[in-house]
C-alpha cells in the first residue's frame, strides 16, 4: 500500500469439531507500528448436514440454488 501504510491479517486458531468449526481473523491497517484501523470477524464453518439440520430447526426448507450457481435458497415451511 502506499504512504507507509502496511495491510495485514491474522488467523487464530481452529477451534470446534469435525462438524463445525470456528476461526477468528483480524484485518489491521498500520503506519509506522500505528495501529490506523483494525476488525476482527469469528468465522463458523459447518458440513451440509449441520447447516441443513440448523435451517431446519427455524423452520426453513431448501429449495435449491439459483440459476447462477451463486446462491442456495430456502423457505419458510407453513
Amino acid at each position: 500500500m502506499g504512504n507507509g501504510i502496511t495491510y495485514s491479517q491474522e488467523i487464530g486458531e481452529y477451534q470446534g469439531g469435525k462438524d463445525h468449526f470456528f476461526i477468528e481473523k483480524t484485518y489491521s491497517f498500520t503506519k509506522e507500528e500505528e495501529i490506523l484501523a483494525q476488525e476482527t470477524f469469528t468465522l463458523g464453518f459447518y458440513t451440509e448436514s449441520v447447516f441443513q439440520k440448523m435451517l431446519a430447526d427455524v423452520g426453513l426448507r431448501p429449495l435449491g440454488m439459483t440459476e447462477t450457481g451463486e446462491f442456495f435458497l430456502f423457505e419458510k415451511a407453513a
